[in-house]
């Protein structure tokens, strides 16, 4: 028998493969206990094997050297195949390792374990084939393995093509290998990615797992036992990254799905539906994944439960337009239901918004019905504001008794044609007719205070006037000097020294100290001469001013003016109890929306002897309204002439 056999020839199989025993056909014993073929994996294919009579297999460890030798008159062999090489020991009866104990599964028990001696090396394993040439008694097979463990095998014969061979096989198993391991480990690294939340990273990365899955599948091609070995690996690894795969998409559609209810309680109609579009489709995938879990009972429960959902924000803009609409119709008051108006009207503009440019609308609703119900709710919102303006010229009913009333009735209702106006001219030209007809009621309530209050002179040095540019009664050489009230802090910047011209108001500082005795009460001033009583505080202080009867379309009381560096015009409104309670947040809201409006001042002033309330504060403070309340005034007061002001009690 030859001692290099290439058994990959087809044909009937070799006797080398089949038979065992001592002499016998061949001449010369193989296996004490079984033939090579038994050892052969379904998928395995014998390419080459070697025999040497006496030497056996020598084995280097790390730390240890071990010879095999076989018994009587068998024989040692090595089985090359795509798989791996296997060494077996005939007679090896003394070992303690049998064919029973090998080491990589391949080798099935024996019935007489001691028979013979085997060990199963993996391509796989291997980092080095070479020959070494022994002169007459032959050349030796030499593998290096991975864990430092070198076989050699003495054999007589042309061991080129075996070494050829295995080293080629060697090479498609490391490449193989290689890449099943870099799956491996990103599977490995994914299964961490998932544990931590981050989905999108397990999607990105299984898609490199599948990669690297057919590269080693590739690489192993070449041979069908590496083939079939790889193959079955891959699919191992490939099944534990599709479990996470298809867990990623579930739990991808779970976040998709929260995010667009978020969306939908924000009123993020469009960016909702984006959300619940990209849930629905990690549950196609995850369904399309093949794995487990979840299973796809309740991925089908959930997928349908989404379906649900999206039906229902598909109407929800619609719906909620209407109930809008609906509220709207309910109002009691005029102000409630330009408020809730004003509300359907954004509402179907958002509805009209929605799927602007796309082909195949998502939400429910017929776009011409809903442009229908918009110029309803404009229309009757017009009508609201003008309900307003209405109810707030009812205000101004008694303009001969109460005429500061009657003034801040008409300046509500001005704002509320304005509020009307605007929606009209935007929304609804139908209703200009309505506007224009409250626009007239103003008018005449505005000419009605104006007959009742004329313009008079006032006695103490200020004019009171209803002209819309004010005269400015000015002392030229007291222009520079301070400003009433430690409120109105920016113009005593820049109208500083108001101290020293104070004592000398009338040529006489000694008067001035004389009337400072007796503190003035800001509510005990006569409420019809309370604008030129402040405007008296500011001349005394250096100010030209100019005392307005509120008629017209003026929306202060005074205006205050003060030479300097840079000039300080100030509009000055004031408040007497005998007039108003208390001032509220929506008077200084009046109040600071008037002085956006007009181009003659600068700053705006509130001057009150009646209490404010809290909030009417805040707002003066965040409006930069200045205020001097009772306080202030009686402090200012006692820095004054008091006779030269009016109204103040002998």
């Amino acid at each position: 028998m030859d001692h290099v056999i290439d058994v990959s020839q087809t044909g009937p199989e070799p006797t080398v493969l089949t038979e065992t025993g001592g002499g016998g056909l061949i001449g010369s014993g193989l296996l004490a206990d079984r033939p090579l073929a038994v050892y052969l994996d379904d998928h395995e294919t014998a390419e080459y094997v070697l025999r040497n009579a006496k030497r056996g297999v020598e084995l280097d460890f790390p730390a240890a050297e071990e010879t095999v030798e076989p018994g009587g008159d068998y024989s040692a062999l090595a089985l090359v195949t795509d798989v791996r090489v296997l060494f077996a020991v005939g007679g090896s009866a003394d070992r303690e390792e049998s064919s029973a104990d090998a080491e990589d599964g391949f080798a099935p028990e024996s019935a007489d374990a001691s028979a013979d001696w085997t060990r199963s090396v993996p391509l796989a394993d291997v980092v080095d084939v070479r020959t070494v040439e022994g002169g007459f008694r032959g050349d030796t097979f030499v593998l290096e393995t991975v864990d430092d463990t070198t076989y050699r095998f003495a054999c007589r014969g042309d061991l080129d093509p075996v070494r050829e061979f295995t080293d080629a096989a060697v090479g498609i198993w490391t490449r193989a290998e290689r890449r099943l391991e870099r799956a491996a480990e990103t599977v490995d690294r994914i299964g961490e990615a998932f544990e931590a939340g981050d989905v999108d990273v397990v999607l990105a990365a299984v898609e490199d797992v599948t990669d690297r899955l057919a590269e080693a599948r590739e690489a192993a091609s070449a041979l069908a036992g590496s083939a079939a070995v790889v193959g079955e690996r891959a699919d191992e690894i490939g099944a534990d990254a599709a479990a996470l795969e298809r867990r990623a998409h579930a739990e991808r559609a779970e976040q998709a799905r929260e995010r667009a209810h978020t969306r939908w309680d924000d009123h993020e109609f469009e960016r909702a539906y984006d959300h619940f579009g990209t849930a629905l489709e990690s549950y196609e995938r995850a369904l399309a994944t093949d794995a487990d879990r979840p299973t796809d009972d309740l991925l089908e429960q959930r997928r349908a439960t989404l379906s649900v959902e999206c039906d229902r924000l598909a109407e929800a803009p619609r719906d909620r337009a209407e109930h809008a609409a609906d509220l709207a119709r309910s109002a009691e008051d005029p102000e409630t239901a330009a408020d809730r108006w004003g509300a359907a009207v954004e509402r179907y503009e958002e509805l009209l918004a929605l799927d602007w440019g796309r082909e195949q609308p998502r939400f429910e609703g017929d776009r011409e019905a809903a442009r229908e119900a918009l110029a309803t709710a404009a229309s009757r919102l017009v009508e609201a504001h003008c309900d307003r303006a209405r109810e707030a010229l009812e205000g101004a009913a008694n303009p001969t008794t109460e005429p500061a009333v009657a003034r801040g009735a008409v300046d509500r209702a001005e704002a509320a044609l304005a509020d009307a106006r605007e929606v009209a001219r935007e929304r609804a030209p139908d209703a200009s007719d309505e506007v224009e007809a409250v626009a007239a009621a103003i008018d005449d309530r505005r000419e009605t205070l104006a007959s009742v209050d004329p313009p008079t002179a006032d006695a103490d040095g200020g004019v009171v006037t209803d002209r819309p540019t004010p005269i400015v009664d000015r002392d030229a050489d007291d222009a520079e000097s301070g400003v009433a009230g430690d409120e109105i802090d920016d113009a005593e910047d820049e109208t500083d020294g108001a101290e020293d011209e104070t004592d000398d108001v009338d040529g006489e500082s000694g008067d001035a100290a004389e009337s400072a005795d007796a503190s003035v009460d800001p509510a005990a001033v006569n409420p019809g001469r309370f604008p030129a009583f402040v405007a008296a505080l500011f001349r005394d202080h250096g100010w030209s001013t100019a005392v307005f009867d509120g008629g017209g379309d003026r929306k202060y009381d005074l205006i205050a003016e003060a030479d300097g560096p840079v000039g300080v015009t100030v509009c000055v409104w004031t408040a007497h109890p005998d007039e108003v309670e208390a001032v509220d947040a929506a008077t200084i809201e009046r109040y600071a929306a008037s002085l956006d409006r007009t181009e003659e001042a600068d700053v705006a002033a509130l001057v009150s002897a009646a209490p404010l309330s809290a909030t009417a504060r805040e707002r003066a403070t965040d409006h930069d309204v200045r205020v001097l309340d009772a306080d202030g005034i009686a402090a200012e007061c006692d820095r004054c002439d008091r006779d030269s002001l009016p109204g103040v009690p002998e």
